[in-house]
């Protein structure tokens, strides 16, 4: 996504989060800050997640470690 929406919008600004396991309250917490910092925001945001972890893996390969992440 990030190469198209780079080419469509040559003026947007992004900001990477990477993470890693977070457990509920964090993720709540993560949330409610990123909420906060944008609330007095002027101009128009748009919040882009995406769950790929990789992009050259095989899609057997991709699903399984899919699993390993969300598993408890």
């Amino acid at each position: 996504m990030l190469p198209f929406l780079i080419k469509s919008r040559p003026d947007v600004e992004i900001v990477p989060i990477a993470l890693g396991r977070l457990s509920l309250n964090r993720c709540l917490e993560l949330g409610e800050r990123i909420g906060a910092a944008l609330s007095d925001w002027d101009r128009d945001v748009l919040l882009l997640a995406s769950s790929d972890m990789n992009h050259f893996s095989p899609a057997a390969t991709t699903e399984e470690l899919d699993r390993m992440a969300i598993a408890p």
